[in-house]
């Protein structure tokens, strides 16, 4: 009865075993799989020939700046935890003392507008294509991380807008009657959250027929915007560069797939020789085992015959003894 229990003990820990290493070994999450892709394409997308000058601080975070710099009990610890002391400070300022700080705001903006300008002037089609990837690939690493959007390309064709945008942008400039016909009532003195949402329910009950005028101009400023985009990306080697761009990317990816298939395949080879050199020793040891057992015996063996002959002898010599006194 005992063994049946401990049996049955043993399957059940074996069943929970299973169960757990199951419950572990799940598929690998999607979006980490994503993050490690877009690590491994990052490092590979290299840098635009030019790069977006760093933005100028604002007057409250130049002084907070200046406090920490003055104060070594603002420099210990996170910058949160010393938030509220910097702020009592700023706030206790006078007028005067904060338009020092204003100026040199406004003195940085200015620097930073003149280089934002330079720096768009000089910025090529490459160059907007690696910022957009880069920001892409960013956004795929750290999806929460709010980051400034990427300037766009001046010259490069516009993309049309929806029919419904279409629809929200007449409505939004048509004269109150215009307004009223459409959507029922006007949209004078009315909140701009509450405009976009009678616009949106409006659109929702127009029929098919109704909403076809601004789908179809939709569809045909989609067509023209697709055969501008076509010739501005091949006159410019857009679309060479992001072929180049994806190749390169999935490179990456590839390279060191290959690679790490390569390291588990070193080590399971590696395994595999350590276990077939232990396998030799174990026979080796074996082997000498089995000799050290032979010439056990072999010596036991010779004892037991030098004992046996001693044996026999001793016998002869008391049986010649024997003799000789009946004899005598």
């Amino acid at each position: 009865m005992l063994r049946v229990m401990n049996r049955t003990a043993f399957v059940v820990a074996r069943v929970r075993t299973f169960v757990t290493t199951a419950a572990v070994a799940e598929p690998p999450n999607p979006a980490a799989e994503a993050a490690r892709r877009a690590r491994l394409q990052l490092k590979a997308l290299g840098t635009p020939q030019v790069t977006p000058p760093k933005r100028p601080l604002t007057s409250y975070l130049l002084f907070a700046q200046q406090e920490r710099e003055n104060d070594p009990e603002l420099k210990k610890g996170k910058v949160t935890a010393h938030a509220k002391t910097i702020a009592k400070r700023w706030n206790d300022l006078s007028d005067a003392q904060k338009a020092v700080f204003k100026q040199k705001a406004e003195t940085a903006r200015s620097h930073y507008d003149r280089a934002y300008a330079t720096y768009l002037s000089q910025r090529t089609s490459t160059d907007v294509l690696i910022e957009e990837k880069a920001a892409h690939l960013k956004k795929l690493i750290n999806p929460t991380k709010i980051r400034a959007k990427v300037a766009t390309d001046p010259n490069r064709p516009k993309r049309p807008m929806t029919g419904y945008v279409l629809f929200v942008t007449e409505t939004l400039a048509a004269p109150p009657a215009e307004q009223r016909r459409v959507l029922g009532e006007s949209l004078e003195g009315v909140t701009h959250k509450e405009r976009f949402g009678k616009i949106a329910k409006a659109w929702g009950r127009m029929s098919k027929e109704d909403q076809e005028p601004y789908l179809s101009r939709t569809k045909k400023a989609f067509a023209a915007y697709k055969a501008e985009k076509a010739a501005y990306d091949a006159e410019n080697g857009v679309t060479d560069t992001r072929k180049e761009m994806a190749k390169v990317l999935n490179d990456a990816v590839r390279i060191k797939k290959k690679a790490a298939t390569k390291k588990k395949t070193a080590k399971k080879a590696v395994k595999k020789v350590k276990k077939k050199g232990a396998g030799k020793k174990k026979t080796a040891a074996k082997k000498t085992g089995a000799k050290k057992t032979g010439a056990k015996k072999t010596g036991a063996e010779k004892t037991g015959a030098k004992k046996t002959g001693a044996k026999k002898t001793g016998a002869k010599k008391t049986a010649a003894k024997k003799t000789a006194a009946k004899a005598a």
